[in-house]
């Protein structure tokens, strides 16, 4: 197997059990970077994988889903990893990573079993959750876990009740375990104060596996959640588990799993029951049982006794109470038909309101329907404005560019003219002398002897010949044929 560069191994099976390389090439491998207890459930989901090499990544950060597992711990879980039929190499890595959430998959490895914190796991049994990350049915009814050795010689109980998810006090335990012999309590010296005042032996196991072998040799099994009761749900033996009230997912399954009942004389039986097959150890527990119930009974009828006497007195200050209560209940009767009166009003009204709204509600939709059917037409009439806006745009553009090329034309011409207004003012100018000659000339004329000569002759002439006459015709006439006789001779 290779393991990534972001892996660092730390220990291997391979140095000590006999495999060979070419078997181990062809294992399938399996990580898991969880506490202890889940190593455990994840058992019955590695079998049906088929995974041969376990992994244990070791991930001691308490803010990763509350995981701590160090390599001492780690080492421990190997002996009851490897004494399963089907897991022949266990490897320890360190990365102090999760990989629940690992896109890539991990050099090496088949399948990662982080992947049961994604399903829910404060939800379902721990077990299911690692079944249910890779599509798995896996039977929780059956024993799946395996050590070697059966039921001890010695009539023993084993305890395991750590500080996490305990949902009984340390004195209902003392309580319920007292006068129950042979008591073995299972944990580490930190945690046994959780049982201190008990008569037990108290007993840290060198690795899991003893402890498996221990658990399964025992009569009965009693303890909350942690790895020595998955260790006894696995190996499927009369056990008893305290289940936390938040965090319960890690419930027996099968006939042989049992939870406390709150009573302890009902706890006291339950035990009983489970270890009645020794008829010594029945008699003796129920011996101590029924003497401690006697004692119990003695006191508390003395008690009862003078507490009937003060019970005698208070009862006669109760019926006389009870007396002005009825008297005060039967007003609040009558109060509480008002009220009802009222609350029917209420509700009459508050049914109108309700249909109303929906009335209102109706009404608005239908409103809104029109309000975005005017928008969109708004916005169609925007759009042909914009439209017609740039058309007249281009127009006004095109206009413009003509009305330059106008004015410009129009200025040339205006030069033009006013060259041609200069050259005529200049004519003008010529004509006005040409006339004032022309008028000096004329009025010589109109002063000369020739003129007054001719105007006399034309008097005559006009005298003779008068206007319009047949006689100026005639002369016309005869003059024309002197000055043309050829145009006379075409006449006639």
């Amino acid at each position: 197997m290779k393991i990534s560069i972001n892996f660092k191994v730390l220990w291997d099976s391979l140095s000590e059990k006999s495999v060979s390389v070419e078997e181990d090439v062809t294992l399938k491998a399996c990580i898991h970077s969880g506490n202890a207890g889940d190593i455990v459930y994840s058992l019955p989901t590695v079998k049906e994988l088929g995974a041969e090499h376990y992994v244990i990544n070791l991930c001691s950060d308490p803010g990763f889903g509350g995981r701590n597992i160090d390599l001492s711990t780690a080492k421990s879980v190997a002996p009851l990893l490897l004494a399963q039929p089907y897991i022949k190499r266990v490897t320890i890595v360190s990365s102090n990573i999760p990989l629940e959430y690992a896109n890539e998959p991990v050099e090496g490895i088949d399948f990662i079993l982080d992947k049961f914190r994604l399903h829910e796991p404060f939800k379902h049994h721990l077990a299911i959750s690692h079944a249910i990350a890779f599509g798995l049915y896996i039977n929780l009814y059956e024993k799946w876990l395996y050590v070697d050795g059966g039921k001890s010689d010695r009539d023993y109980v084993v305890v395991s009740l750590t500080p996490r998810y305990r949902s009984f006090s340390k004195e209902y335990w003392l309580e319920v375990l007292s006068g129950l012999e042979n008591i073995i309590v299972l944990g580490i010296p930190q945690e046994f104060h959780c049982l201190s005042g008990i008569t037990a032996d108290f007993v840290t196991c060198n690795d899991f596996l003893e402890m498996a072998k221990m658990i399964q040799g025992a009569r009965l099994f009693i303890g909350n959640p942690g790895l020595p009761y998955a260790i006894a749900e696995g190996l499927k033996v009369q056990r008893i588990v305290e289940l936390h009230s938040d965090f319960q997912n890690a419930y027996p399954i099968g006939r042989s799993g049992h939870i406390p009942p709150p009573s302890v004389v009902e706890a006291r039986d339950l035990i009983h029951r489970l270890i009645s097959d020794s008829s010594m150890s029945a008699l003796q527990y129920q011996n101590t049982t029924l003497l401690r119930k006697t004692d119990d009974l003695e006191a508390v009828i003395k008690d009862k006794n003078n507490h009937i006497g003060n019970l005698e007195a208070i009862i006669k200050d109760k019926n006389t109470h009870i007396g002005n209560l009825e008297a005060a209940i039967k007003e609040k009767d009558v109060y509480i038909m008002d009220l009802e009166a009222a609350l029917k009003d209420k509700e009459a009204h508050i049914e109108n309101l309700e249909h109303q709204r929906e009335e209102n509600f109706q009404n608005w939709q239908t409103h809104e329907k029109n309000l975005r059917d005017i928008i969109q037409d708004k916005q169609i009439q925007i759009e042909n404005l914009e439209r017609q806006r740039e058309e007249n745009y281009r127009d006004w553009q095109a206009r413009e560019k003509n009305l330059e090329a106008i004015i410009e034309d129009k200025q040339t011409h205006i030069g033009n003219l006013e060259v041609a207004i200069r050259g005529k003012d200049a004519y003008i100018v010529n004509l006005k002398t040409t006339l004032k000659e022309k008028e000096a000339t004329l009025n010589y004329i109109y002063h000369s002897y020739g003129l007054g000569s001719l105007l006399v002759c034309n008097k005559m002439i006009d005298k003779i010949f008068p206007v319009d006459s047949k006689r100026r015709l005639l002369a016309k006439t005869i003059l024309d044929a002197i000055k043309n006789p050829k145009s006379i001779l075409k006449r006639i």
